[in-house]
């Protein structure tokens, strides 16, 4: 998989419909990239944090939960970073 926005257009170059997927679904698109890519890491960390709102698709609450954990692996710039291309799809 490539790294960053160019993993982004892929997943939205993918097909399927893009507008009901969950920020969660949204992001495992960058699982499996460079352990140096910081996307990457954050949808790793994501998906191993059994309490992450899967089906969440508000940047408030998803926001919020992600201040509350404080994971390094999952920093607010990247979330908010993810969240743009998220809702560009």
């Amino acid at each position: 998989m490539t790294d960053g926005p160019a993993a982004a257009r892929a997943f939205l170059m993918s097909g399927g419909n893009q507008v009901n997927k969950s920020f969660y679904q949204f992001a495992l698109a960058y699982r499996g990239g460079s352990k140096r890519d910081p996307y990457a890491r954050f949808a790793e960390a994501m998906f191993n944090d059994h309490g992450f709102p899967k089906t969440s698709r508000e940047f408030d609450g998803l926001s919020r939960y992600l201040e509350e954990k404080a994971d390094a692996d999952m920093p607010a710039a990247v979330f908010d970073e993810l969240w743009r291309a998220y809702e560009e799809r």
